[in-house]
């Protein structure tokens, strides 16, 4: 499935706009940080969180932002550590050139997941093939290190409220006649007016 490849096709993109962006200056830190905490908070708190890059290729509609999501911060991650390791000198810019002009060499209209993997295992380790499928393939969650948006930013854990529509949505359809039932007092519905 097409899909499957969303994590890179548009994660990765997705990470190299934002970090483009806040590089020259077009974004401000605070939205960096909010990008960063709107793609963790899906991650968190979406239903789609246990499954598989497989299995959420074989729902793009509704899999599509956590598939980005999941891809962004992957590559954040990836471009963390490979800064670290190098002292700065290594970045996923470098990684992704290289992979680049590989495909352009081979006349390749895309390369394998596994010239991505090799690549990463080049400069981090073979522990980074594991860490890969963990977070793509398998879906596991990971820990963004604390350098992944560089020295201006700091990690910071945060609470996630799920959803809650403030009010008993199934006892209200089962009633007869329909009426609202279970209205929690300064809930959403509340707050709304209903």
């Amino acid at each position: 499935h097409e899909a499957e490849a969303y994590w890179f096709t548009e994660g990765v993109t997705r990470h190299l706009a934002r970090d483009l962006l806040f590089r020259y200056g077009l974004i401000s830190a605070a939205e960096t940080a909010a990008e960063v905490e709107g793609l963790a908070s899906l991650l968190a708190t979406s239903p789609l969180a246990r499954l598989s890059n497989t299995e959420l290729g074989k729902k793009p509609t509704a899999a599509v932002p956590f598939l980005i999501a999941r891809g962004a911060l992957y590559a954040m991650r990836v471009n963390a550590l490979l800064r670290e390791k190098s002292k700065n000198k290594r970045s996923l810019d470098n990684v992704l050139r290289e992979l680049y002009a590989r495909a352009a060499e081979q006349k390749a209209a895309a390369l394998p997941v596994t010239a991505w993997t090799d690549a990463l295992v080049k400069d981090l380790g073979e522990g980074e093939r594991a860490a890969f499928v963990n977070a793509i393939d398998l879906g596991k969650p990971f820990e963004l290190p604390d350098t992944a948006l560089g020295p201006c930013f700091r990690k910071v854990t945060r609470s996630y409220v799920g959803f809650d529509i403030g009010f008993d949505e199934e006892a209200t359809r089962r009633s007869k006649p329909q009426k609202l039932v279970g209205l929690i007092p300064g809930g959403p519905a509340d707050k709304a007016g209903v």
